[in-house]
């Protein structure tokens, strides 16, 4: 297990695979096809290093770690964009003014249907829908965006090539979900989160996004699920992020809150930055301190998370092998060694 640059914490009830909690286990669950049914072992592959027969590193877009490649195009990668080279839809409770071609709204849906950049602003009450040709890629740029949708998914990716969320700089953004959700039959139970896309999912750039997945979950993709950048806060009722082929972090600072049933996916191994995983003997109440201090007795990460949990899931950038950290928890603590990708 492998996470880039940034910073990752994810506390949830921790139900996985049955496993029970003990706060010297370690878990990994790479894709949502094997979360919660699969033997749970912690699995790694070493250090980042160019390859020499033609990996390439970030800036190459490519990324390689004992056999595995994380790879990045330019839409995962590039957070520029331009109002006067972008379609702008101001929203307000459930109005939206749209200028320019690709989008449409009516009856409480904004549905885009053409590859391009799409500047959203505002509060919406509503659904954003996306469902253009197969080779389309959609950039929907949150410029202080707000969007909640009491019965389905706020932001549903029906059909696209690759969506991309841009959090735009300085901006704070917000997609929420009601409890429940009403489907077109009883066979159906898709869409399951807050941001729900059926193909490649990217997330960049420097703004905050909060995501209250009520219902279910809070982002999920049906192929690639990529974090490039931003400030990611996900609070769901059961997985905070899910990602079916692949779930790669690259930077960013990130924090989840799962339900206490909910269960944790961890990501895939060929993301990049090392990670601790701790289970404890006894559910922690909403509210309990987690504070992780070096060895030095500097305070490097502290979170108080609003909900119980049972395990905890946490990585940031400093993290290298050998390293020895200090993790309280309450009045708990205990000391960790980084050794390989999972601790």
């Amino acid at each position: 297990m492998i996470l880039a640059g940034g910073l990752l914490a994810q506390t949830a009830g921790c139900t996985a695979g049955g496993t029970g909690t003990s706060s010297e286990q370690t878990q990994e669950i790479s894709s949502e096809e094997t979360a919660g049914d699969q033997e749970t072992e912690a699995e790694g592959s070493g250090d980042q290093r160019p390859d020499e027969s033609g990996g390439q590193t970030a800036d190459g877009a490519e990324q390689e770690r004992g056999g595995l490649t994380a790879e990045y195009d330019a839409d995962d990668l590039n957070a520029e964009w331009s109002e006067e080279d972008a379609q702008l839809i101001v929203c307000s409770g459930k109005e939206a003014e749209i200028t320019g071609q690709g989008a449409e709204a009516e009856d409480g849906v904004i549905r885009i249907t053409q590859a391009g950049t799409y500047i959203l602003r505002g509060d919406y009450e509503g659904q954003i829908q996306i469902e253009a040709g197969e080779e389309d890629t959609v950039r929907l740029v949150l410029d202080g965006f707000s969007v909640y949708c009491q019965n389905t998914s706020p932001i549903y990716g029906i059909q696209c090539k690759k969506l991309v969320l841009t959090l735009a700089e300085g901006t704070e953004n917000q997609v929420s979900d009601g409890e429940s959700y009403t489907f077109e039959s009883e066979e159906e139970d898709e869409p399951d989160a807050a941001i729900f896309c059926k193909d490649d999912l990217s997330i960049n750039g420097t703004g905050s996004l909060q995501v209250n997945g009520n219902y279910s979950n809070g982002i999920r993709g049906k192929d690639d699920v990529k974090i490039i950048s931003g400030q990611i806060q996900v609070t769901a009722a059961k997985d905070g992020i899910k990602g079916k082929d692949s779930m790669l972090v690259k930077d960013g600072q990130i924090q989840i809150t799962s339900g206490e049933d909910g269960m944790m996916q961890a990501f895939s191994e060929e993301s990049e930055q090392r990670m601790i995983l701790v289970y404890y003997d006894e559910t922690q109440t909403a509210g309990t301190a987690i504070t992780l201090t070096d060895e030095s007795g500097k305070e490097v990460f502290s979170w108080m998370p609003e909900k119980s949990y049972g395990c905890l899931l946490l990585s940031i950038p400093e993290f290298a092998d050998g390293m020895t950290y200090t993790l309280a928890s309450g009045e708990n603590s205990q000391e960790l060694s980084i050794e390989g990708i999972i601790t």
